[in-house]
């Protein structure tokens, strides 16, 4: 969820860089999501509809 982007913990799984698709919810910012669009091939916002879905 969006409450995580920015935080730093103690422990990671991957680095951006290291990462496909990043699955979020609406709650993201704006400015967070072209951020993470310049590093990732995907973005994926949970209840908004996919750029690449036929509808």
């Amino acid at each position: 969820d969006h409450t995580k982007w920015g935080v730093v913990g103690l422990s990671s799984f991957a680095a951006l860089e290291q990462v496909d698709t990043l699955v979020t919810d609406a709650g993201l910012a704006t400015d967070a999501r072209s951020e993470i669009a310049e590093h990732l091939r995907r973005l994926v916002v949970a209840g908004e509809p996919d750029e690449g879905a036929d509808l």
